[in-house]
């Protein structure tokens, strides 16, 4: 008879001691990296009506695959400018199994100029299985409550979980 092996986290008998706990924390990371899957980088493409592909310094993009379910995180300073009253659209990391306004995520566009953060849920863009936008109750971040063109210092960031093919 075959055995299923048993998937355990290793962590310290003796929680209190620096060097074990240290060490415990490491192999918890390295246990979660096992159990879900290492992070992989990727260049999210950041587009406002017709400006596509702005100019953007990325701070961070990751997401790991964990079966058919994608995890992840993006954020992103503007160094160039977009279309104003336009919405803001952003390349997922993987091609989502749902098409269209099928929520995927939390984020927002820090908007520096008005010292204003628009946070908002994230979804798949409508008739898109491959761009993520923010959608506010009057409408499209970019279109609607931020009209502004995205500029210079503004962050569009999103963390995020969606079922992938």
């Amino acid at each position: 008879m075959a055995t299923t092996p048993i998937l355990a986290l290793r962590y310290p008998l003796d929680p209190d001691t620096p060097v074990v706990g240290h060490t415990a924390i490491q192999n918890l990371a390295q246990d979660f990296d096992g159990f879900f899957g290492a992070w992989t980088g990727w260049t999210p493409q950041i587009d406002q009506g017709a400006t596509t592909n702005i100019a953007k310094t990325v701070d961070v993009a990751r997401y790991r695959l964990i079966g058919k379910f994608c995890e992840f995180e993006m954020r992103c300073t503007m160094s160039g400018t977009g279309t104003a009253s336009a919405k803001v659209t952003w390349t997922l990391p993987q091609t989502s199994k749902s098409v269209g306004y099928m929520p995927i995520a939390w984020g927002g566009i820090k908007d520096v100029s008005a010292t204003s953060n628009y946070v908002r849920s994230g979804f798949v863009d409508s008739g898109s299985q491959t761009k993520g936008v923010f959608w506010a109750a009057s409408g499209l971040l970019g279109a609607a409550i931020f009209t502004a063109a995205l500029a210079a210092g503004d962050i569009v960031y999103a963390n995020g979980f969606m079922e992938v093919l």
